[in-house]
């Protein structure tokens, strides 16, 4: 009885996380890959091709441990977060895409050894071609980030 409770409510999770990710995550349009967000502060256009690459965060720009998000042409995303001063070093994997509303969208699905139940959504409402900025993201999962500005590595 315990274990047919635990399927039921692992599925209503699951059909509730992909229930946002498609509908709320992208305000109500289904998510697509698109080729161009214009950039208003800077007065040019970020692409799909320009947005990979290497960008850091560290204490100077809102993330309390130094973090890497390192973004491929592929699609592929993975976020890496030192702490105790780089003694512990954690590496996530997951995705990233442009929504249809402009917004980019990384889900991260786990690490290496670990897939995760659920993903975790950054929601980035400001791209640049040099950073990353207004991230919205679950707070009790990145305590250590304030506003945090990941600024593309050179």
């Amino acid at each position: 009885m315990y274990q047919a409770f635990v399927l039921i409510l692992v599925g209503l999770l699951i059909g509730g996380s992909l229930y946002f990710i498609r509908e709320a995550g992208s305000g109500g349009s289904q998510l697509v890959l698109t080729s161009q967000v214009t950039d208003h502060a800077q007065g040019s256009d970020v692409t799909v091709d320009t947005v990979p690459g290497t960008y850091g965060c560290d204490s100077m720009s809102g993330c309390k441990d130094e973090s890497t998000l390192k973004l491929t042409s592929d699609g592929d995303a993975r976020l890496s977060s030192s702490f105790e001063n780089g003694a512990e070093v954690v590496e996530e994997k997951g995705s990233w895409l442009f929504a249809q509303d402009g917004t980019m969208q990384i889900l991260i699905t786990g690490t290496d050894s670990e897939t995760y139940g659920l993903p975790r959504i950054f929601f980035i409402r400001k791209v640049l071609s040099e950073a990353l900025s207004g991230l919205q993201f679950d707070t009790k999962l990145y305590s250590g980030w304030t506003n945090p500005v990941f600024t593309k590595e050179r």
